[in-house]
């Protein structure tokens, strides 16, 4: 399987990129990269790959939806940051209408890497406005791929 999901933010895009099961079709590998938009500069980091279960994507669709739904109540999520540590995000305060218009700030940062064993990874990335629309877009896809790991093995297309 070889399949991308980007979050298209005011000043960068956030691309997950998908290639190829486990053995055990259990877990997709995945890397993800921070591009800023060509009129901030033509800049792109990407983390290393990692695989990432069913239960990994839905956390990360599910941290989405539960920020959305809690505009009004909660002015920021907490920091999302799943074991594989290749990249962090949190949500910011936003607001959203009935018809599902609105944005909010969000931060994403790749993992670039660790200087020695001994130091903290360092990671790079930005902040900006995301729309509504744009996230509920990118949890959609993000869900068709966890669903393809939850297909019996015969069904699943490699």
């Amino acid at each position: 399987m070889n399949a991308e999901s980007n979050l298209i933010t005011e000043g960068f895009v956030v691309t997950f990129r998908f290639f190829s099961l486990d053995k055990s079709r259990e877990a997709i590998e995945m890397n993800c990269s921070f591009s800023l938009h060509p009129e901030f500069g033509d800049w792109t980091i990407a983390s290393a790959s990692s695989f990432y279960t069913y239960d990994d994507l839905m956390l990360l669709a599910e941290y989405f939806e539960g920020h959305i739904a809690s505009f009004g109540k909660l002015e920021n999520s907490y920091r999302f940051l799943l074991y594989q540590k290749r990249f962090t995000l949190q949500a910011y305060s936003g607001y959203k209408t009935e018809d599902d218009q609105g944005s909010f700030t969000f931060e994403f940062m790749v993992n670039a890497g660790e200087k020695t064993p001994q130091e903290p990874d360092v990671f790079v990335g930005g902040m900006a406005t995301v729309a509504v629309a744009e996230v509920k877009r990118f949890i959609l896809s993000l869900k068709a791929v966890a669903l393809h790991l939850q297909q019996e093995p015969d069904q699943c297309s490699g």
